[in-house]
């Protein structure tokens, strides 16, 4: 007999193999977080702030985004570069995780602007919106959040860890983590984690209630999985599955593809581009009837009619130009192998024995190891 998969981490008895695996890998993680954030506490603003972007332009954020966002866990991501070590092969191409974040939560904002708009017109209320400002909150935060699960260079490191055991093991474990990449299985642990929730709540000044389901919403958006619609709720009426919120942060057509694209094409002097304008004015939430167990639901999808192919279309392109000349060309292949000895080396002294170990390390690290290293018993041969 075949044992049924289990969907979500904690589904079942808590003694459950997979259950322990998941909590092996939260008490790791959960110390990381308590690591960054010991002693942290952060300032209470009373005004939006403005961040200027060449990508995006001028760029707002909220009194509690700044709270998160001035937190060591965050700040640790402008340590990390967004192409990893093909910074060394197009030198200009220097931004972070922290800046592709911050362009992240810009463009899903743009997005539910357009779609409110679109939807409504130039004069539309706040209660008939199509994404409440609960939703448009939620995103964002979303967003914010959804590369902080990265270690050193990036998607380099977790070609790396995401093939030890551990982690291979509890990646099958859950369906929830079928189509999610290594750092956002670690993102949603973290935003799940006990000192993540309780940093946020006592500290973080959000808008809106926020309970343990908000966190465990945020980390399924960040690894693709859909919400579940409270069937209990909308007395009255039939109840709403939301698919667009975890389509907005990773989907086929995701803010996340929307800012890399762009930032990543316009620092390494690339001429791609795409029509984003275009893209942002067809794209529209759409509303249909579906089954969920017997029950009927209102599912409501973000979609793009055939009036804006053209622009889905060039993205593609502009994706696949990227891998050419950036992700896969050939120095950077050449360089991102070196990464493998410094990995040997980190093992072999004990510093990288589990997967939650990687969370640690940054780029400068690993610089660090081959010039002037910390530890001295750290000897790695460079030929």
């Amino acid at each position: 007999m075949i044992k049924e998969r289990k969907k979500y981490p904690y589904d079942g008895f808590i003694d459950d193999i997979e259950n322990k695996r998941y909590q092996e890998f939260e008490s790791k993680v959960n110390q990381f977080v308590d690591y960054l954030l010991d002693n942290y506490i952060p300032v209470k603003n009373t005004y939006n702030k403005v961040i200027h972007d060449p990508v995006w332009g001028t760029m707002m954020f909220y009194p509690w985004e700044l709270q998160v966002l001035d937190s060591p866990l965050l700040q640790r991501l402008r340590k990390i570069n967004q192409v990893g070590l093909a910074v060394l092969t197009y030198p200009s191409a220097h931004h972070s995780r922290f800046e592709h974040s911050l362009g992240v939560v810009s463009v899903v904002t743009k997005m539910v602007n357009n779609i409110n708009q679109e939807n409504n017109g130039a004069g539309y209320a706040s209660e008939n919106k199509i994404i409440s400002n609960e939703d448009l909150y939620k995103l964002r935060f979303a967003a914010l959040m959804h590369d902080v699960g990265h270690c050193f260079f990036s998607h380099l490191s977790e070609t790396i860890y995401g093939q030890l055991k551990p982690f291979v093991d509890l990646k099958n474990s859950f369906e929830i983590f079928d189509t999610a990449k290594e750092h956002e299985i670690f993102a949603y642990i973290i935003v799940n984690c006990e000192s993540f929730k309780n940093f946020v709540k006592n500290n973080v000044d959000y808008p809106f209630n926020i309970d343990d389901s908000f966190f465990n919403d945020i980390g399924k958006m960040i690894v693709g999985a859909f919400i579940e619609p409270d069937l209990n709720s909308n007395k009255g009426h039939l109840p709403i599955k939301k698919y667009y919120l975890t389509q907005m942060i990773n989907g086929q057509y995701d803010a996340d593809k929307l800012d890399y694209l762009r930032r990543d094409s316009y620092t390494a002097g690339l001429a791609l581009t795409y029509d984003i304008e275009r893209f942002l004015c067809k794209i529209r939430i759409v509303e249909k009837r579906e089954e969920i167990n017997g029950e009927t639901i209102i599912a409501k999808h973000l979609t793009i009619p055939i009036a804006g192919v053209s622009a889905v279309e060039e993205m593609a392109f502009s994706q696949l130009m990227l891998t050419s000349y950036i992700y896969q060309h050939q120095k950077v292949l050449a360089t991102d192998a070196l990464i493998q000895d410094v990995v040997e080396g980190l093992t072999k002294n004990d510093k990288l024995i589990h997967p939650c170990d990687f969370l640690y390390y940054c780029d400068d690290d690993i610089y660090q190891i081959y010039s002037d290293p910390v530890d001295k018993d750290f000897k790695i041969p460079i030929s």
